[in-house]
């Protein structure tokens, strides 16, 4: 897995075991290191652990368009990029077959459709778990009646409750994947590919002048999750502009309310970055800049402003419980 444009907490990420990193594995026999699983699913990416924690909504709203009975409260999922473009995510999911556990690598391209799962931890006694044809049914699988038992996944014999239980985590994690992308600003939402791209070539350059401004405490992205009233709010304190630029906020060091915001839209035909630093809890932005881009042109003073605008409006919103950081 190359390294080179990861900073170098994201490369520690993937050397020390992921158990220590909060992920707890079914316990029995270890089949796949997890680190090996994430670099089959996406080798030469890099990687960037993003654990997931869901609230009550949010659960509510992945059980319902999963067809699950209930959602974990929090997910472990890991971002995958190749050359600064989003290529997937992978989800580790851990559940019960019969009285023991397993878990799974779960690994979802940014078509919203399923690249593979693999079982990386398994409890039960190995008759119990399928042969590797029965994991091949679910690539290129989506969310729909075709991904169910009998359907467009057979069963196997001898195996039926892991057959189910893959199953539903398969079904489980392309819900998440899906209420995920689409509320914390992932290059999943409905934007244009060249604002995908502008996204990914000015998120390291926004760590970068943050890790400058904040020595030593680093940048750390933390993705917002947001209900629908909330995301209502957003939208109507940006003159229903909320949408139209991909904004990725920045805690600084360990700290868990984000510091800062980059917020990346098209003036025009062309991206525009603005970066916005916090005035602290429900202050205004301190200060702003913008970033300039390869290749980029100026920035309108509106384009400037609308982007600043979206940022402060988050930042405000944040400095209430009901929306969730992490």
């Amino acid at each position: 897995m190359s390294c080179s444009a990861m900073s170098s907490e994201r490369c520690v990420c993937l050397v020390v075991p992921l158990w220590l990193a909060g992920l707890a594995l079914a316990q029995g026999r270890e089949r796949i290191a997890p680190e090996e699983a994430l670099r089959a699913a996406f080798p030469g990416c890099e990687l960037e652990r993003a654990p997931v924690h869901l609230d009550a909504g949010l659960r509510a709203r992945v059980a319902r368009r999963a067809g699950v009975p209930e959602a974990p409260g929090i997910a472990f999922r890991w971002i995958a990029r190749r050359d600064g473009r989003y290529v997937g995510s992978a989800w580790f999911d851990t559940h019960r077959v019969r009285t023991l556990r397993e878990t799974l690598l779960v690994a979802v391209g940014p078509d919203g459709k399923l690249l593979q799962v693999v079982v990386v931890a398994f409890g039960e006694p190995p008759d119990y778990l399928p042969r590797s044809r029965f994991y091949e049914q679910f690539r290129g699988r989506q969310l729909d009646g075709e991904l169910d038992m009998g359907r467009g996944i057979d069963g196997v014999t001898g195996a039926t409750l892991t057959s189910r239980a893959t199953t539903l985590a398969a079904r489980r994690v392309l819900a998440l994947d899906a209420e995920v992308r689409a509320g914390d600003g992932s290059p999943a939402g409905p934007w244009a590919p060249a604002l995908v791209e502008a996204a990914a070539v000015a998120r390291p350059l926004a760590e970068t002048t943050l890790n400058q401004r904040w020595s030593p405490a680093t940048a750390r992205p933390s993705s917002i999750v947001f209900d629908e009233a909330r995301l209502q709010r957003w939208q109507e304190e940006t003159a229903g502009t909320a949408r139209e630029g991909i904004v990725t906020a920045f805690a600084r060091g360990e700290a868990v309310r984000p510091a800062a915001y980059l917020d990346t839209s098209l003036d025009g035909d062309h991206p525009v970055a603005v970066l916005v630093v916090s005035g602290g809890a429900g202050g205004p932005a301190a200060e702003w800049e913008v970033l300039s881009l390869p290749g980029g042109k100026p920035a309108s003073l509106a384009a400037r402003e609308r982007a600043r605008r979206r940022c402060v409006a988050l930042d405000r919103l944040l400095s209430t419980p009901a929306a969730t950081s992490r």
